[in-house]
């Protein structure tokens, strides 16, 4: 089995195991160091890639956390705007459910009516 220069592809002899020259060997040590740099700046694009990422999430974030803050800014205001209600306001409003409760009873009974005699046709 012969060995090659992984520089040239010139054929090995000897002692030599990689290179078959100290040019071809100095040759192969700066593609090495050339693949090191290429490696470390592929790298650093990638971190520089995934801080963007992370940055415009902690932004998207931030407006979404101030939307909330404005929310409840907004909803405190509103508390302090609360106001005591007189009991005759309560009845008035309990007056007019009752009054709702009963039209609904009569909906309601009328529908019942309703599907009576459509069942009623329908089978006879």
């Amino acid at each position: 089995m012969t060995l090659k220069c992984a520089r040239c592809g010139k054929e090995l002899t000897g002692r030599q195991k990689k290179w078959c020259s100290v040019t071809c060997r100095n040759e192969g040590n700066k593609k090495s160091e050339n693949l090191d740099m290429l490696k470390l700046i592929e790298v650093s694009i990638l971190s520089q890639k995934t801080n963007l990422a992370l940055a415009k999430s902690v932004n998207d974030l931030t407006v979404k956390v101030d939307g909330m803050v404005s929310m409840f800014e907004t909803a405190a205001k509103g508390v302090g705007d609360l106001r005591e209600v007189s009991k005759s306001e309560v009845e008035q409003i309990a007056k007019e459910l009752k009054d709702v409760v009963q039209q609904n009873k009569g909906l309601a009974e009328g529908l019942i009516a309703l599907d009576n005699y459509v069942r009623k046709h329908k089978n006879g």
